[in-house]
């Protein structure tokens, strides 16, 4: 293998791209102190994988791109590529010609590329892992190198003699697969602990399972009963509901007819009481018509009253004039005859005639006022006369008018009795009316009580259902609660499962036959195939401990291909019972051992695996903790028999016995 060429672009010094080719005729690079000699050296440690900045003489990898001058601008990558030429072949490769090529982005991207193609840095260093070629290899030798070297610094000149001796790769591999291994010691502590809280919680899952299966079965007795005494219930409540719908609408025909009845009496009822409305506003304007005339002839009375008073008055002042005219004609009769006697005695008492003559004078005045005044008052006669006969005349009237109003008022009186009589007979009526409304009532009362009797036991039976209805609700919330709990074990069982699913605590070979597809991938291991009760499991286990991991397969061909596969494959070795091997197979006779039974009859196994089974269990025997058997003492007909005990404690053969305590995870595969 020879270096060709070294191209440069955009590392360090190197602004523009450089090509250095490597032939017969370049047996260095030479140049004056600071034109990139020592660039060179570290760009070819670059490309090939250094990390390490101080490898570099830089602080940190971005310096390493070229960082500009004054009249040229700074790059954004630089790359540096390296041809090889692989004339003897000493890369693991079809191409002839090689090219590494590494980049840095000023944003901190990289890329590796092998002959164009991105690559990782792991398949750079793997390509020349056996040339000697590397980022620490000592074909690069840089400035400080010899010395450390010479003085054997960090025991450099022992890697020095491991490289040159083609040993350092095998180094390498020995520190990968030592960090395999502990990844491995790790997952396997992992594996143990896995293990160990999954036995610690198995015990707890198969309560926790057998709990689960009693739920189910009590949940289908549970659910079967509920459904029994549901339709039970449901029958019942529907000749009750039906029954009481009976009642109910024969209490609601009832209560209808009753409404019916009692809306005709109301109707009936309403119609009377418009009828007697009606009469009492006629009766209403008659007593107010009535009352009108009544107070009308209490005025004529008054009125009449009034003028009697005054024509009793103008009478008596009558009679008191007449008296007074029929005293003054008395007078005028005595002075007629005082007069006569006064003419007799003028003579003689002539003086006394003119005395008399001034008192005749005086009493003519006296008469002629007398007169006037009896003259007026006869006016004021005839006046009140008059004003009498027609105060009589208008009485006669109002006698008359009041008569015509007393035969009406005794017709409206008749009429008002009939209508009384006719009230009387409505409240009569009206009476027995209220009579049979209220017996109506009653009946409704009683009705009611029945209707709301029905309905108290309505909701007695409502309040029944409401409490089974709470108990189907309580037993739901409980049925809730499981379903929870059985989904939080389905988890822990799924994660069991996938455990087993991914043969966590297999072998390598077991976990690369399965997952291989080449080969058949529903040959079953011997822990697939074989079951048996609970009770015998630990002690078959521990029996059959070494074979559980042994696969089941057809014929030896399955067989051989399986084994070139893991030989193929490095993956280890792995063991198989081929089937079609047994068919030849006789099975043996089982003796009959007291107190021990066969534990070919205690498991259960497919009809292809019968003979299988014969032969790992042939002369096997179950026996209780506390019977003990001597082997050599049973008469076995000459041949060996194994004895195990329930609990898995011990495995007692002819000249051995086996046993001890039993884990927790026991039993269970």
């Amino acid at each position: 293998m020879q270096l060709t060429t070294l191209e440069i672009k955009g590392f360090k010094s190197f602004a523009e791209k450089t090509t250095i080719h490597f032939n017969n005729k370049i047996t260095g690079v030479v140049g004056p102190n600071g034109c990139g000699k020592s660039n060179v050296v570290d760009s070819i440690r670059w490309v090939l994988g250094e990390q390490k900045t101080s490898m570099l003489r830089l602080e940190k990898m971005e310096n390493l791109i070229f960082n500009g001058t004054k009249n040229r601008k700074p790059s954004g990558m630089a790359e540096v590529s390296l041809t090889f030429e692989n004339t003897k072949n000493l890369v693991s490769s079809d191409y002839k010609t090689i090219t590494i090529t590494r980049r840095l982005f000023r944003d901190g991207e990289s890329e590796y590329l092998l002959n164009g193609v991105s690559c990782r840095l792991k398949d750079i260093t793997s390509l020349f892992l056996d040339t000697g070629v590397s980022a620490d290899s000592y074909a690069i030798i840089e400035l400080g190198m010899i010395d450390e070297i010479l003085n054997d610094r960090d025991n450099s000149r022992r890697k020095l003699f491991e490289q040159a001796a083609g040993v350092s790769k095998y180094k390498k591999r020995k520190k990968e697969t030592i960090d395999k291994l502990k990844g491995t010691d790790a997952d396997l502590e992992r594996v143990k602990d896995l293990l160990f809280e999954i036995e610690n919680q198995l015990k707890v899952l198969e309560t926790q399972a057998r709990k689960t299966k009693r739920y189910y079965e009590l949940k289908a007795e549970y659910k079967g009963l509920s459904l029994l005494l549901t339709k039970y219930n449901l029958q019942t409540y529907k000749e009750t509901f039906k029954n009481l719908e009976t009642q109910k609408q024969g209490e609601e025909d009832k209560k209808l007819e009753l409404e019916a009845a009692i809306s005709q009496a109301e109707a009936l009822l309403e119609k009377e009481k418009l009828a007697n409305v009606d009469k009492e506003k006629a009766l209403f304007e008659v007593q107010k018509k009535l009352n009108s005339l009544v107070a009308g002839v209490g005025e004529k009375e008054n009125e009449r009253n009034l003028l009697n008073s005054q024509i009793k008055y103008a009478l008596d002042k009558k009679d008191t004039s007449e008296k007074q005219i029929i005293e003054a004609n008395d007078s005028v009769e005595k002075l007629k005859v005082s007069i006569d006697k006064l003419s007799i005695d003028e003579a003689s008492e002539g003086k006394i005639l003119e005395a008399r003559k001034n008192e005749l004078t005086v009493l003519g005045t006296e008469l002629n006022a007398i007169r006037e005044q009896h003259t007026s008052l006869k006016d004021t006669l005839t006046n009140e006369q008059k004003l009498y006969t027609e105060k009589e005349r208008q009485i006669f009237e109002f006698e008359k008018q009041l008569a015509v109003n007393r035969s009406s008022n005794e017709s409206l009186q008749r009429d008002l009795l009939h209508s009384e009589e006719d009230v009387q007979r409505k409240r009569a009526e009206l009476e027995q009316l209220q009579k049979d409304f209220e017996q109506l009532k009653i009946d409704k009362v009683a009705s009611e009580q029945r209707l709301n009797s029905l309905i108290t036991e309505e909701e007695t039976k409502k309040k029944e259902i409401a409490e089974l209805e709470s108990s189907i609700e309580k037993t739901r919330q409980e049925l809730t609660t499981e379903s929870r709990t059985l989904d939080a074990k389905k988890n822990e069982f799924d994660l069991t499962k996938s455990l087993v699913d991914n043969l966590e605590g297999f072998p390598e070979s077991i976990k690369y036959l399965k997952k291989n597809a080449k080969w058949e991938k529903e040959a079953p291991l011997l822990s697939d195939i074989i079951y048996c009760a609970e009770e015998y499991r630990v002690a078959v286990e521990n029996y059959l401990e070494p074979y559980l991991n042994y696969y089941v397969v057809q014929n030896m061909h399955e067989a051989v291909m399986a084994v070139n596969l893991l030989n193929d494959a490095s993956m280890g070795r792995a063991n198989f019972f081929i089937l079609d091997e047994f068919e030849k197979y006789e099975t043996a006779n089982s003796l009959q051992i007291e107190g021990a039974k066969a534990v070919i009859g205690l498991v259960e196994l497919d009809s292809q695996y019968k003979k299988l089974g014969a032969y790992l269990l042939d002369r096997v025997y179950m026996i209780d903790d506390s019977v003990s058997f001597n082997v050599s003492q049973l008469d076995t007909q000459g041949k060996k028999i194994v004895l195990l005990s329930k609990s898995g404690k011990y495995i007692r053969k002819d000249f051995s016995l086996s046993g001890g305590a039993v884990g927790l995870f026991e039993g269970k595969k």
